[in-house]
This record gives C-alpha cells, structure tokens and sequence, in this order.
C-alpha cells in the first residue's frame, strides 16, 4: 500500500483542538524547518493544497516536504499520546530497551523493562508482555546478576500463555452464541438445547471462578448476558449486563465494550429498566466518539439499529405518542441510508419494530405495508423468531381492523407454520396456542364471541410470561400483545392502553 496525495490533509483535518495546540507548541520548542511549520499552518486553513494563498512549493520538493511534515506530526503525537495510550507507552519502553542493549547498557534497559511489565500486567497487554518476557530474557543471558532466573521467566510465560489461550477460547463462544442469536434471536425447545450445548454446558466452558483475567470475566458475563436473554430469564441476564458496565473496562476492546454497553441496553428495556436503557443509548454514543468508533460504518450501523429499535420499543410501552411517531421518522430516514448495507437481520428487527409502532400510534395502512414487505422477502433462516411473530400480529391486526372474515384462514396458515417441523413446534407452542382459538368459522363480530376468546388469549399471555423462568410479569416480546388485546376489547388506540399500563406496571 501507499500513501494517498491526500493523506496529510486528512491527517491534519482530523486532529483535535488540543492535539493541534500541543503541535503547535512542539514546533516551537524544537524548532522546526519554518518552511514545515508554515506548510502545517497553512493547510490547517486551507481546503486543499491548491488553495493554499502562499505556497510556492511544487513537484518532488512539496512531494518531500509533505513527507517529512507527515511523519513529524506522527512523532509529536506519539509523544503526546504516550502518557495517554498504555499500548503506546510499552512500545516506546520496548523501542527504548532494545536501543540500550545495542548500546551494552543491559542494567539500564532492565529497569525500562521493568517498568513496561508492570504496565503490561496492570493492563492485561498479553501480547506485549510475551514481548517483554522474551526481551528479559535476553537480557538475563548478558547480565551478571539477572533479577530472576530464566525457569522462572518461561514459567511466567507459559502463565501467559493459559491466559491468552483462555480469551480467545472465551471469545470462540461468544462468536458462536452470536451466530445462534443472528439466526433464532430467542431460543426455545430444540434451539435451546443447541445453545447448551455448543455453549453454556461445553466442556471446555469454564466457570467464572475459573476465569484467569478480567478480560475473561468480562467475556464470561458477556456470553452469559447473551445467554439468559435468549432463554428468557431476564433478569438473569440484566444482573450479567451491569457487570460489563461496572467492571474496569480499559482491558477490554472497544469494539467488545460498546456490545457489552448494546447487551445492557437489551437488558434493560427486558426488565422494564426504559430510562436505564435510554441512558445507556446516551452513553454508547458518547463512547463511539470518544473511541473512534463511529469512523466506522458497521458500528454505525450497529448503534442505529439499538438506538432506533430500543426507541420504538420504549415509547412504544409508555404510550408517548409523540415521541412515537419522531422515532419512526428517524429510523426510517435512516434505514433508507443504510438500506444497502446494513445486514438483513438488522433490517428485520428495525422494520419489524417500525411496523409495530405503526400500530401503537393507530396507522394501520403503513402498518400493514410494512408487513407485507416483511412477510413478502420469505427470509426465514434469518431471525427465525420474528418471521413467525409476523402470523401472530397478523391475527392480532385482523381483529384490530375487524376485517373477521379473514381471520378462520390466517388461523389455518398460521398454525401450519407453527407445527411445521418439531423445531417449531417445540419453539413455538404459545403462538400455536393462540392461533388455535381462532381457527373457527364463526361470528367473530359478536361481542359474546370475542370477548371471551380475547379474554383466553390475554390469560394464555399472562401465564406463559409468569412462568418464564427468572419472570418478572414483564416479556418484552409478548406483553406488547396483552397490551394490543386490551386497546381491542376496550376500543381505545394502542397508545392509550399502553400509556395506561405504563402508569400500572411502568415502575422496574
């Protein structure tokens, strides 16, 4: 690869204010060629090379000049960032090190070294400590009196070694508990057993006691975050979730902290935490920025898909019409941004939370083109769970828009579905039961009919959340439905009713 013409200014365009104040003081303190010194400040103003107002610079001289004043802004923010970055301050220890021991000073480069394991044990830096160690014991061999003997260094090594070992077997099963949640979101029946036994009850799982580091622990919450919430016990998994947000978190990727920060805020909204859940969408902002995330357009994406679905979800339960319909706006400006390259399942969670706010603020016609559109792409081997959520909203909007006499047939279709395969019907049996209560042609228009046949469906809701294991009466999936029952057999908007059971039940 090489450098782009362009690269210099976007080097300068990207610094913060207090990195160009910090540059600006450095070329004067060491004096700089005045020639780099006026190129810097001028491109600091400038748009672009060609609008610089007194260059008289072209050709190989500029080309060289570009060169020179691109690697000394690198120097000076190393400098900079070395008292900032413990990544920075190992390898400039190391760099230092290994210039003393060509120099024969192997005292000197010890005490360096010294240093540089200390924050490499501090900061969990496994890669840069099996740096350090092999640098210590080259410096053993040459010292008169090493600081320990080399058994012990290869045995500290081989310490290490485990540790690292343990992370990356942490981070094979997180991987592969992600995989299984892109493809089924939640996991019942044989999906569980799946999960148990790919994950949680592998025999190479270890247990949190047994985890060597605290990047390990915090992988080890992690998955078991991820875990809990796909088998339901929330809470369980909200207990896992604030312990990634508690827990020091320097050791830890930014990338893996901000889908810790992503698990609580799922967490939080499955146990009715709605603020907890609103406050970490403020934070995980805050974090992409502050680490550099958003340069990113998959974690852009990542943290459009939470903010929008958490939003719809949560106005959506307190019943904030307004709010609403502002959170719709947004996600749908959005999708249409990413629409070609934002992952499907993502899209499907976004567009299958749009349709249900839809439905909270009483469009039905959007509604019911978002299903549609849903249910027309037949993508069924991805996020499995919200395919088959679609039969069941589709009763649910029928009896909504009163269209009764569609509803015997969509019944039929649906419990098709749902017994299927024994996957489905083992995943899901609460749907199957539902649908079962309407499969009859019959006056659905009577209030004598209905209303006993609402009153079953909400009772049959009711006693499946309770007795979810680690239940709280709250199942972000299926209370909505106990909501949009009551909006039907009150006749009142959805927004209502959920505003109304907000106020009852709203306190986590």
């Amino acid at each position: 690869m090489y450098r782009k013409k362009d690269d210099l200014e976007h080097l300068i365009q990207s610094l913060t204010s207090s990195e160009k104040s910090y540059l600006t003081k450095a070329f004067k303190q060491s004096k700089e060629d005045s020639m780099y010194v006026t190129l810097y400040e001028q491109l600091q103003r400038a748009k672009s090379l060609m609008s610089l107002p007194s260059c008289q610079l072209s050709g190989k001289v500029l080309i060289n000049k570009k060169y020179v004043l691109y690697e000394t802004i690198l120097k000076h923010l190393k400098q900079m960032h070395s008292k900032l970055s413990h990544d920075v301050s190992i390898q400039n220890l190391l760099a230092d090190v290994e210039i003393l021991y060509n120099h024969s000073l192997a005292d000197q480069a010890m005490l360096l070294l010294l240093k540089a394991r200390k924050i490499a044990g501090t900061h969990e830096k496994y890669g840069l400590y099996l740096q350090i160690l092999n640098w210590e014991q080259k410096l053993s061999i040459v010292m008169d009196q090493p600081m320990r003997p080399i058994e012990a260094i290869r045995s500290e090594e081989e310490e290490i070694l485990a540790k690292n070992a343990q992370i990356n077997l942490l981070l094979s099963f997180y991987s592969q508990i992600m995989l299984l949640k892109k493809q089924h979101g939640y996991a019942k029946g044989t999906i569980k057993d799946e999960l148990n036994v790919q994950v949680i009850n592998h025999p190479s799982f270890p247990d949190r006691q047994e985890c060597k580091s605290n990047k390990a622990t915090y992988y080890h919450s992690l998955i078991l975050s991820i875990y809990h919430w796909m088998t339901f016990d929330h809470e369980l998994a909200y207990q896992y979730s604030k312990a990634l947000i508690q827990d020091d978190n320097q050791n830890i990727l930014p990338s893996d902290y901000i889908n810790g920060l992503f698990q609580h805020i799922t967490s939080s909204v499955c146990v009715k935490k709605f603020q907890d859940a609103l406050q970490g969408i403020h934070v995980a902002q805050a974090y992409m920025e502050e680490y550099k995330l958003n340069q990113s357009n998959a974690y852009r994406q990542l943290f459009f898909a939470y903010s929008s679905t958490y939003k719809l979800v949560i106005y959506g339960y307190t019943g904030e019409k307004e709010k609403l319909k502002e959170a719709i706006h947004d996600a749908e400006h959005q999708l249409e941004i990413w629409l070609d390259f934002i992952p499907i399942e993502l899209r499907q969670v976004i567009s299958g939370n749009i349709m249900n706010a839809y439905i909270a603020i009483g469009d039905l016609d959007k509604a019911q083109v978002m299903w549609n559109q849903l249910f027309n792409r037949q993508s069924t081997q991805v996020r499995k769970d919200i395919y088959a959520d679609l039969y069941l909203f589709r009763l649910c909007f029928l009896l909504q828009s009163q269209t009764y006499d569609l509803i015997p047939s969509a019944s039929a279709s649906a419990q098709r579905f749902y017994r299927n395969t024994d996957e489905n019907k083992a995943q899901f049996g609460l749907e199957s039961s539902i649908v079962q209560l309407f499969i009859k042609d019959i006056d659905y228009s009577s209030e004598k009919v209905l209303s006993p046949l609402l009153h079953r469906t909400t009772m049959l809701l009711e006693n499946y959340i309770l007795q979810v294991r680690g239940g709280t009466g709250f199942q972000e999936h299926y209370t909505r439905y106990i909501i949009w029952i009551t909006a039907i057999e009150r006749k009142i908007p959805y927004y209502k009713a959920a505003r109304d059971w907000y106020k009852q039940h709203g306190n986590a």
